[in-house]
């Protein structure tokens, strides 16, 4: 939901009444979506982690993945966390470049 249309319906600033509207019940949804997206990778990623005998690839999550399994502190929730902001965060930057681009 926009700015402009919680301005227009200011009653859905309040966050217990926006969570039981219908844009929230889907927003709800898409998180719930994702996050099941980024458990289900995670954990993939870290068996295929264990079970490589190469060295890995020097990207975000292998990186993430080796921190956690030598630090304790670290644990898989963290790095769930961390690759859903960051998977939001993408699709921002490149939504807002499609923008200008425009």
């Amino acid at each position: 939901m926009s700015i402009f249309q919680k301005v227009i319906r200011p009653w859905m600033l309040l966050k217990w009444i926006y969570r039981r509207s219908k844009e929230g019940m889907k927003e709800k949804e898409q998180q719930e979506k994702v996050k099941s997206f980024t458990k289900e990778f995670v954990k993939m990623r870290r068996i295929e982690l264990k079970n490589s005998l190469k060295v890995p690839s020097p990207c975000f999550l292998n990186f993430m993945l080796t921190a956690a399994m030598e630090n304790p502190n670290f644990t898989f929730k963290n790095i769930e966390d961390e690759v859903t902001t960051l998977m939001f965060a993408v699709k921002k930057f490149f939504h807002q470049i499609s923008l200008k681009s425009d």
